[in-house]
């Protein structure tokens, strides 16, 4: 009787096993959603954000919920939040998103802008400090992020913000990395 079993995908594809550990293989789930061309991602930054003034995304979510990760990231003292239901008299400009899987063809059901001009936050859903310091000597900034995933629901909007609050100019940095299920 042999100790090894042999599994064997539909596809015909075999299941490697590491010869050192005798263990399966595998890509976590995200990894393979890219290799799927299901993951997307999109950015904004400004080198020179003045004291208070802040970066902006606006969210307006498909037909499928959005699986959300956000990070913010600020040369100095500053807030990052995350609000939903929020309301806007003009949505922005259109923000490049990227399929992570350059070779795919697939495209999101969401769309996200820069620059909206808010009338409403919305219900503030997180929020975070992005320390750094702030005055003349404001350096270290570091990023903030909703852990692991926010999941927005399907037809809602949201509003992403990083505000400066170092009391100069320092850069401000918005990522936002998805897929849709």
């Amino acid at each position: 009787m042999s100790k090894y079993v042999n599994i064997i995908s539909e596809d015909g594809h075999v299941v490697d096993i590491d010869p050192v550990y005798d263990a399966i293989i595998s890509i976590d789930p995200i990894h393979h959603l890219i290799h799927e061309g299901k993951f997307f991602g999109t950015h904004m930054y400004d080198i020179a954000v003045s004291n208070n003034g802040k970066l902006e995304m606006y969210i307006a979510t498909g037909s499928s919920p959005m699986h959300v990760r956000v990070t913010g990231i600020a040369g100095g003292f500053g807030t990052l939040e995350i609000f939903e239901g929020s309301t806007v008299s003009s949505t922005g400009s259109a923000l490049t998103i990227a399929n992570r899987n350059r070779l795919s063809s697939n495209t999101p059901d969401c769309t996200v802008y820069s620059g909206p001009t808010v009338t409403g936050d919305g219900t503030t859903i997180y929020r975070t400090l992005t320390t750094g310091g702030t005055g003349p000597q404001s350096t270290g900034g570091v990023s903030g992020s909703g852990y692991e995933e926010y999941i927005f629901n399907p037809s809602e909007v949201y509003l992403v913000r990083i505000t400066n609050m170092a009391g100069n100019n320092q850069p401000l940095s918005l990522e936002l990395n998805f897929y849709e299920v």
